[in-house]
């Protein structure tokens, strides 16, 4: 009985993990255009919350037995964590009218005893089939492809996303999965597959920093792959850095901002493509707040019109900056958290270099803001012990 219940969580796990990450992942298509398919990505996003909360339920929620079923909690003090973390996120969530991070909360706890392997190879299938789909459709002209323009001359395509950088930014993450997945272990045919790939959609989209990071990345994790080394960043020194890059990333951060206005920022914004400017326009804006604050972000999704958009683009990409601005203090202090976790985790664990690929998405997290996106990011289930409150359990000897 008990294990046709733990298979029968499992799959509801996965099932709304389906429902989440690929309506999430073709919210970002040209489908939203159309208002069909946008209402059904909404109802399918909302079977997933459900799904979700009734699996964070059936862990916390137990029956006694008689006449009547009288419900009760099986761990007080887990529960209360638990019940803590959903409460600040979800006032956060009110707040600021994005429930991002609430999902993210909420599929972590969901997440039970599900081994950290199995999601990234549940995500990297999702991921890799949506996109290829998206890139299908757009090919028979199903989905449109918009050409952006740059002095009059159209060179980027978004490939039936509404932005041609996500197409490049999916690929990025698809490729950590796959790395992932591979134990940092790529044939020399993977690597170049995967290399010519990336030069064809940088041809395409024009998508820079994408395409710089995949490019190093891959021939990194392939030459890791023949020089391997068992023990990486074991050292209290390395070990330290590593735990705490997320800070680190925050502290870079907060330097670029506070240097914006010198010669050495203006040639990083050059580099960032005004990255710095639009972050520090966006603190000097919308301030830093508790909760959070509402900001209406308006990029060049679903457009083409790049000039009339300049005088109304509302962005900010840095993953880091706009967590603070949106989501306000005590959720970005959460995130950090969250990320030490989720790093010591994958250094103690894994110890083949995997963490590598989660250093390489906090850097890429920087430019793009995709760091608490679960349908691309599952390497926060590492920290699913932390949010979860298991690991109280474990210091009170019950695990």
């Amino acid at each position: 009985m008990n294990n046709n219940r733990t298979k029968l969580k499992s799959q509801l796990f996965y099932t709304e993990l389906f429902l989440y990450c690929v309506p999430t992942i073709l919210q970002t298509t040209l489908l939203v255009e159309t208002s069909y398919w946008n209402e059904l990505f909404v109802y399918l996003r909302y079977i997933a919350f459900y799904f979700g909360i009734v699996l964070i339920a059936d862990e916390h929620i137990a029956f006694k037995d008689g006449k009547w079923f009288h419900p009760y909690l099986t761990d007080i003090r887990r529960s209360l964590w638990c019940f803590l973390i959903l409460a600040v996120a979800g006032i956060s969530a009110l707040v600021c009218g994005d429930r991002s991070f609430l999902a993210c909360v909420i599929f972590i706890m969901a997440s039970g005893s599900i081994d950290l392997d199995d999601i990234v190879k549940a995500v990297l299938t999702m991921l890799s089939v949506t996109v290829m789909l998206t890139g299908g459709l757009c090919a028979y002209g199903v989905i449109e492809d918009l050409m952006f323009k740059r002095q009059d001359i159209p060179i980027r395509h978004a490939l039936g996303f509404n932005y041609p950088s996500t197409m490049m930014s999916d690929l990025f993450f698809i490729v950590v999965l796959y790395c992932w997945v591979m134990k940092m272990e790529l044939s020399l045919l993977d690597m170049l597959l995967i290399e010519v790939l990336n030069l064809i959609l940088f041809k395409l989209t024009d998508s820079r920093f994408g395409f710089l990071m995949i490019a190093v990345m891959t021939a990194g994790v392939y030459i890791f792959g023949l020089v391997r080394k068992k023990e990486i960043f074991a050292g209290r020194v390395w070990g330290f850095l590593v735990d705490g890059f997320g800070i680190l990333m925050t502290l870079v951060m907060a330097g670029m901002c506070a240097i914006s206005r010198t010669g050495l920022g203006q040639l990083l914004d050059r580099l960032l493509t005004k990255r710095i400017q639009y972050m520090t326009a966006g603190f000097r804006n919308y301030g830093v707040h508790l909760f959070g604050k509402n900001i209406q972000w308006v990029g060049f999704g679903g457009s083409d019109n790049t000039d009339s958009l300049l005088e109304s683009y509302n962005f900010v990409d840095n993953s880091y900056a706009r967590i603070l601005m949106n989501y306000g203090i005590l959720i970005f202090i959460l995130v950090l958290v969250i990320l030490i976790v989720m790093s010591r985790a994958v250094r103690i664990q894994y110890q083949d270099g995997r963490i590598i690929l989660v250093l390489c998405v906090l850097m890429y997290c920087f430019v793009e803001p995709r760091l608490t996106d679960i349908y691309v990011n599952p390497f926060l289930f590492a920290a699913a012990p932390f949010i979860r409150g298991t690991f109280l359990e474990k210091r009170n000897g019950k695990r």
